[in-house]
């Protein structure tokens, strides 16, 4: 493990210069308020870069990583952090006299992140290269590590057979170099075992031949002592003999040494220079190469930083574009521009505006026979026509309260065709209505029915408050229009005496007297049944014809 560590701090200190400016990259796409997949990614990136240079830093990372991935079920994310805990805790651990703890607390980690990743390779949502890249990494060499010490060093046999089989069974699926690990622990087993039999074997033999030699040792003793004389005496006589010789080959080698000697010098030197410039030469490639080398990884690493940046932004772009759809959905756009340009918005004062309120008969009723789901599915099924409809008639949607609808036509921009637009969208609202009241009746299921009230006149609109921004509208034409609903019938739209006024020309109206109104007294109302024949493209009296719309855009109505 010693190995493995010392090659990658040799590695990491070679890109050094770059890791600061990553570290801080990373640092700037956190935020504490986000459970998202490039928070846990960006953890886990942060955990990778500061394992060799901070590893307490590195395992705090990773396990705010991991705790993110949880919350948010990010099972890769997960997988991502257990490794990098493991890798920094077999960091910690080789730095202790006893890294015995150390690497079991990795190994543990190394084995849920397996687990994880095991999970996603079989369900396809995972490529094997990722696998081996976790495997290759330290996982391997940690875990071999781990079952020498138990091997070599506390003698616990069967630790380190336990170990080893967790190695085999669970990362041999992947890795080749465990299999070929597996093979040389059983290969080397079958040596020993063959060097053990050899071993006594030699042994044997060599006691054997020791006694053999005593034996005969004996034996040679005396005759020896006869020979060494006839030797010693015919020695003496070489030995005068052949000193003359030797002196004088000793003259004739000393003159050929000395001329060797000479050569030798000339091709040591031509040598040291060759040495000197092929030395030089290897030593100006390899530092060429390591530049390279160098640069291509910074490049690299600071092109996924990049392309991790830009998709980040792409997400804020696409969060903001969302959030801007959320703000056009709750107010209308010029009043939602304002507020983005100024941080709030003005009220404005209108002069004609027409107010729709519908209310639903029986709801209370209804809502106690069938469940709180139904109740808000069939609600939602209601409302989302309303909103198709006054879309189509160019109406501002207000609120919903319960089950009551408020909507208002010529505002925020003002225009002289809201009463015509508003009683078109409420004639379509109670078709509608009945038609449904219809099908349900025929089904036998419970239904609603619709009162429908319409007032025309000033009022005030606008957000007011700092939070939760909502635009409302106010004045005494609502209150109006709110009595006009109360005082309908279902089934019907009924609209105030200024409505009429004011469409009178365009749709066949019921004219029902003065009547009471709670807070108003008594006031005139009227029925509206249809769009007049000669106006309407349809039987039913709800869809205008051309000369209707002529008429409402080339005739200001007024009041």
């Amino acid at each position: 493990m010693r190995r493995l560590i010392a090659i990658i701090l040799f590695y990491f200190g070679c890109v050094g210069f770059s890791w600061g400016q990553n570290v801080d990259s990373l640092k700037r796409l956190l935020n504490p308020n986000q459970n998202t997949v490039k928070q846990v990614n960006a953890l886990n990136a942060l955990s990778k870069i500061l394992k060799t240079k901070n590893t307490k830093a590195s395992i705090n990372y990773a396990n705010q990583a991991l705790t993110t991935a949880i919350k948010i079920k990010f099972k890769e994310g997960m997988a991502d952090s257990y490794a990098n805990i493991g890798y920094a805790q077999a960091f910690l651990a080789d730095d202790q006299d006893d890294p015995t703890s150390g690497y079991e607390k990795a190994a543990s980690s190394f084995r849920e992140a397996f687990d994880i990743y095991d999970a996603l390779y079989k369900s396809n949502r995972m490529n094997q290269s990722k696998m081996l890249q976790f495997l290759d990494g330290g996982v391997i060499t940690v875990y071999r590590d781990l079952a020498d010490i138990y091997y070599s060093e506390k003698k616990n046999y069967q630790k380190a057979s336990d170990i080893y089989k967790v190695l085999f069974e669970k990362f041999g699926e992947y890795s080749s170099e465990v299999k070929e690990a597996n093979l040389v622990v059983s290969r080397t087993k079958l040596q020993n075992q063959q060097l053990r039999q050899k071993l006594l074997l030699q042994q044997r033999q060599a006691l054997e031949n020791e006694l053999q030699v005593e034996k005969i040792q004996g034996e040679k003793d005396s005759l020896a002592l006869l020979d060494q004389r006839r030797k010693t005496e015919q020695a003496e006589r070489e030995k005068a003999y052949q000193a003359l010789q030797n002196r004088v080959a000793q003259s004739k080698k000393e003159k050929e040494l000395t001329a060797n000697k000479l050569k030798l010098a000339e091709q040591n030197a031509e040598l040291d220079r060759s040495k000197l410039l092929t030395n030089a030469f290897i030593v100006g490639f390899a530092l060429v190469f390591v530049i390279i080398g160098v640069l291509f990884y910074s490049y690299r690493r600071q092109k996924r930083v990049n392309q991790i940046i830009s998709r980040q932004q792409a997400e804020i772009v696409k969060e903001k574009e969302r959030s801007e759809t959320l703000l056009l959905n709750i107010l209308p756009s010029q009043v939602a521009n304002e507020l983005k340009e100024k941080g709030k918005a003005s009220i404005q004062q209108y002069d004609k505006v027409s107010v729709l309120f519908t209310d639903f008969k029986g709801f209370t009723s209804i809502a106690e026979k069938i469940s709180p789901v139904e109740l808000v599915r069939e609600l939602e099924s209601c409302f989302l026509k309303f909103d198709e409809i006054i879309e189509k008639y160019n109406i501002e949607k207000i609120k919903t309260i319960g089950d009551a609808y408020m909507a208002a036509g010529g505002i925020p921009t003002a225009n002289h065709t809201n009463p015509l637009d508003v009683i078109l969208a409420g004639l379509e609202m109670q078709y509608f209505m009945n038609d449904l009241k219809a099908t349900k009746a025929a089904a036998g299921e419970p239904y609603w029915e619709l009162r429908l009230g319409i007032n025309t006149g000033k009022l005030i609109a606008g957000v007011i408050g700092k939070k939760k921004f909502a635009y409302d509208v106010w004045g005494d034409t609502v209150n109006t229009a709110s009595r006009m609903e109360s005082s309908g019938e279902v089934g019907k739209v009924n609209i105030s005496g200024k409505t009429y006024s004011l469409i009178k020309d365009f749709f066949e109206c019921e004219h029902r007297g003065k009547v009471s109104a709670k807070g108003k007294g008594e006031i005139d109302m009227y029925f509206v049944h249809r769009i007049k024949p000669e106006l309407s493209a349809d039987d039913r009296g709800l869809q205008p014809n051309e000369q209707f719309k002529s008429l409402r855009n080339g005739v200001t109505i007024t009041s």
